[in-house]
C-alpha cells in the first residue's frame, strides 16, 4: 500500500509541475521512469491480497499499479499491470 501511494503521490506531483510548464531534464526522468517502474513491480510482487477478505491496502496496491500504467500509455508492460484486476491471474493463486 505504502508504495502504491507514494508512486502516486510522485506522479500528481510530476503533473502538476508539467502542466505549470516545468520540463524536467532527461536525467531526471530516466531515474523517475525506473523508479516507477520498480514500483509497479514491488506493488505487483506484494500485492495485499486475500482469496477470502479484500480490504483498503488491496485496492491502493490496484489503484497504484493503474496510475502507473494510465503514465506509461504506450509501454507494452502496462496490460501486465492492470492484470491486477484479474484474480485468476493473481501471482499468489495456484
Amino acid at each position: 500500500m505504502d508504495a502504491a501511494i507514494r508512486a502516486i503521490n510522485w506522479l500528481a506531483a510530476y503533473d502538476i509541475f508539467s502542466a505549470s510548464g516545468y520540463s524536467f531534464p532527461e536525467p531526471f526522468l530516466r531515474i523517475f521512469h525506473s523508479s516507477l517502474w520498480d514500483h509497479a513491480r514491488f506493488i505487483w510482487r506484494h500485492q495485499e491480497w486475500d482469496p477470502v477478505l479484500r480490504n483498503n491496502h488491496y485496492l491502493a496496491d490496484l489503484t497504484g499499479l493503474i496510475v502507473i500504467a494510465a503514465h506509461f500509455p504506450h509501454q507494452p508492460k502496462d496490460a501486465a499491470l492492470v492484470a491486477g484486476f484479474n484474480p485468476t491471474a493473481h501471482p499468489g493463486n495456484s
